[in-house]
């Protein structure tokens, strides 16, 4: 592949990221899940943790398939996948549809997750700008942020005319992606690949990965840490409903943790230079523990805003991690690394995902927050102890 197609991809790919997911669905998901869709809040825990053992599979094989065939074809797939899931869901009626959706949704999303990354990372290689890497992430992540924040605001609106709107009128940008997808092109690959070739591949990227102690340090750090984010993302919409936030002011919530996490991936390059990764690490474990402890132990709209701190998380995850991580790969595995993270944070989202749910059907939300952000607190000492022993 030339360079010029290189730096066309490149450029195709900041739309894929920024409409890659509905732009309109995350002020009001959770809220159109329990009340539309008829599930409590325990029921979509469960839900996820089932799926996820889908996930578990399907991203470790589907990117050893993208290393070996490219990744263009997977992400095709991953993208015609996840739009049938999201169409799905716009019309649910009952648990069963959103069972059904949810899948076909984080089928789609585990086929797309960690090969986008080493897309992106070839083409950078190829162009010989592979040390930049964390600036173009970090550009291209905040323009979908950017988008985002004027979705946010009117998607709490639409769901008050009504639930199904924000769907609806997402679908347009879903296509965005797909019709991306088929303009990609990557660098040559094989034609055919047989099932041992993609087997092997796997097995010598778990041994590869189990024998670098950095690598996993750094995989493990930040699954640990996806994991709370993802669960108290999944607490956002309940717990508005219980400081009484009118569903109308939503989306200016979901905006203005936005545009936290926005600045953050947008300058995440100079906030790493500033702040050192050691600081990074540190911010991290400080913002996704304290502000769960207090906004579970003085539940008021207030602490609303508690929820710009877990957005720094948010915000720096993606950027740092990635980069972090694709200092010790190259091409030939990449995809399938990558998606060994993406799988153990699968499995690790699995088991939080049923204990939390578990834990929510005994007692209250906010003592819930209480105990996962000590939990939290407490995993990061560890992890930080561990990094000074590794990286210092």
């Amino acid at each position: 592949m030339n360079k010029l197609k290189s730096m066309d991809n490149l450029v195709l790919f900041s739309l894929f990221e920024i409409f890659r997911e509905p732009l309109f669905w995350g002020p009001i998901l959770i809220a159109y899940i329990i009340n539309v869709g008829g599930m409590s809040l325990s029921e979509v825990y469960f839900m996820e943790a089932v799926t996820l053992i889908l996930v578990l599979f399907i991203e470790i094989y589907s990117s050893a398939w993208a290393d070996l065939l490219g990744r263009k074809k997977i992400l095709t797939l991953g993208t015609i996948i996840n739009l049938l899931g999201v169409s799905w869901l716009s019309i649910c009626n009952s648990p069963i549809d959103v069972w059904g959706s949810n899948i076909l949704i984080m089928i789609g999303y585990a086929m797309i997750s960690g090969t986008d990354q080493a897309m992106i990372a070839d083409h950078l290689k190829e162009l010989g700008r592979e040390h930049e890497y964390l600036k173009y992430m970090s550009k291209i992540q905040g323009r979908r942020l950017f988008v985002v924040i004027f979705a946010c605001v009117l998607s709490g609106y639409m769901y008050s005319l009504d639930p199904r709107l924000p769907f609806y009128l997402s679908m347009p940008g879903i296509l965005v992606p797909l019709i991306v997808s088929f303009l990609l092109t990557e660098t040559k690959r094989k034609d055919r690949a047989s099932q041992k070739e993609n087997i092997e591949l796997v097995k010598i990227s778990v041994v590869f990965m189990a024998n670098h102690k950095k690598l996993k340090w750094i995989v493990g750090f930040f699954v640990v840490m996806g994991v709370v984010s993802k669960l108290w993302f999944f607490t956002y919409n309940p717990y508005f409903e219980l400081v009484g936030l009118d569903p109308r002011f939503y989306g200016w919530v979901f905006a203005a943790i936005n545009v936290v996490a926005w600045l953050v991936t947008k300058n995440s390059h100079k906030i790493k230079e500033i702040m050192g990764e050691y600081g990074v690490i540190i911010a991290s474990i400080l913002t996704m523990s304290l502000p769960l402890i207090w906004m579970g132990m003085y539940t008021s709209i207030a602490l609303i805003s508690m929820l710009g701190l877990n957005n720094f998380f948010r915000g720096i995850s993606g950027p740092i991690s990635s980069d972090m991580k694709n200092k010790y790969l190259d091409s030939k595995n990449r995809a399938t690394v990558l998606s060994l993270s993406s799988a153990l944070s699968a499995l690790c989202g699995l088991i939080s995902l049923s204990l939390f749910g578990l834990l929510l059907g005994y007692i209250s939300l906010a003592n819930s927050l209480i105990i996962l952000g000590l939990v939290t607190f407490s995993l990061g000492i560890i992890f930080l102890l561990k990094y000074r022993k590794i990286f210092m």
